[in-house]
């Protein structure tokens, strides 16, 4: 589940292993729409400006819509495996680009000026992209075995730009942040204990960008963000 604003009211979108994305207003539980996609559904990500949605799901496409005037939804690019593909104005391209892997994608996420967008896949990475160009800005590997513990699960970027991270999870036991001002910068935080795998259920940061948060099986860790060092461009660590 995610939720969103449109014309400053909330939605709620609701993913689904069904092949849809149901969309609900707050609080009311008014059904809005329902989006069909041709794969269960694993999360979906609106941008912050309200105007582009992403989806993944259990294969290797990104499946992107336009969020209309109307407050509907018009899908304008299936993007097909690693590569992504957009015009020169920055609309979504409708080309699809052939596949090199049937990796499925867990999670995606908008930076908070909405112009890059980040995917979480199976295989141990996640790359992100800038919308006004057609270039790869980056593949971040994971610490593990991609195959098993090290698939990424989750990715989100802080909610404060000035602070400009990027964070994501491995399966178990490893979180990573990332200077998302390049991406060149990486931080690996074992969040399990020595000698001992811990499913990792999610992460989440705070509005203020003050704190990151990381959900184990039965503990929640809070992690403080040097948001003074990040928002001054200093050295040393990220968290």
């Amino acid at each position: 589940m995610c939720i969103s604003q449109y014309a400053n009211q909330p939605r709620l979108f609701i993913c689904n292993n069904d092949k849809t994305i149901k969309i609900y207003t707050l609080p009311g539980l008014q059904r809005i729409t329902s989006i069909e996609l041709p794969t269960p559904v694993n999360y979906a990500s609106v941008s912050p400006d309200g105007k582009r949605l992403c989806a993944v799901g259990d294969n290797n496409q990104v499946f992107l819509y336009d969020v209309t005037g109307q407050g509907g939804y018009t899908k304008v690019s299936t993007l097909t495996g690693i590569v992504f593909s957009f015009s020169a104005n920055a609309k979504f391209s409708k080309q699809t680009v052939s596949a090199k892997t049937d990796a499925a994608c867990f999670s995606c996420a908008w930076n908070q000026s909405s112009d890059k967008f980040a995917v979480a896949c199976q295989h141990g990475f996640v790359c992100v992209w800038d919308i006004r160009s057609t270039e790869k800005l980056a593949k971040i590997s994971t610490k593990q075995d991609p195959q098993d513990k090290g698939a990424t699960r989750c990715v989100k970027f802080s909610m404060s730009g000035s602070v400009d991270l990027m964070m994501f999870t491995e399966h178990v036991s490893y979180m990573h942040v990332v200077d998302a001002r390049t991406f060149n910068d990486t931080q690996s935080i074992r969040v399990a204990p020595p000698n001992c795998d811990q499913n990792i259920s999610g992460i989440a940061c705070s509005p203020d960008s003050r704190s990151m948060f990381v959900g184990l099986d039965n503990v929640v860790l809070e992690y403080d963000i040097d948001v003074i060092a990040r928002r001054s461009f200093g050295e040393g660590s990220l968290v």
